[in-house]
């Protein structure tokens, strides 16, 4: 049957006509860019996998990388992130997109990676006290601030370096992490 809303609930075309100017629109009128679609499916899927602590500055950051062709701020599958870890704080996956967006770089602006680190909804004081740490000034090695970036998450240097071979690996999940000995030398 027909839902009866109370009084204060009831729509009132009339009252509406004489408050707004504007046109009503009807589901013809409404044109749906065919794109739509498929672009805002993979948005919720890139969401679902990355899981920002700051969906809406995160949304900004996918976005705006899209618009000007760079790679989205999208982990490539779901991470565990556990519990007592607070939201905004770094970790591996988070280092993985960074890698994958600044990494072809080489040196990195202080601003960019500001951006970039905003945009995943990252704590900024983890920034400025990995910044003051490595020593970095407003242009700095992306490699070297990637290897203390692994370092402040492990507490010793050997796990720091599978996070980087993990990140820094071209070959498939599941093998063996191996970068490049020159690159392994540098870090």
């Amino acid at each position: 049957g027909a839902i009866t809303l109370p009084r204060h609930l009831e729509f009132d075309s009339q009252m509406l006509s004489q408050t707004t100017d504007e046109p009503l629109y009807c589901a013809e009128q409404i044109k749906i860019p065919p794109e739509l679609p498929s672009i805002l499916k993979e948005f919720t899927k890139a969401a679902i996998r990355t899981q920002p602590s700051d969906l809406v500055k995160w949304s900004h950051g996918y976005f705006k990388a899209l618009a000007v062709g760079e790679r989205p701020p999208v982990k490539d599958r779901f991470e565990i992130v556990p519990e007592t870890s607070h939201p905004g704080k770094l970790t591996q996956g988070t280092l993985k997109i960074l890698h994958q967006q600044l990494g072809s770089r080489g040196a990195v602006s202080k601003a960019t990676m500001t951006e970039k680190w905003n945009h995943l909804g990252l704590d900024p004081d983890q920034l400025i006290e990995l910044l003051g740490l490595g020593d970095f000034g407003e242009e700095f090695d992306w490699l070297k601030f990637l290897a203390l970036s692994c370092s402040s998450l492990q507490n010793n240097i050997t796990s720091a370096m599978v996070i980087i071979c993990e990140i820094l690996t071209s070959l498939p999940e599941g093998g063996a992490a191996q970068i490049p000995l020159d690159i392994f030398e540098c870090l």
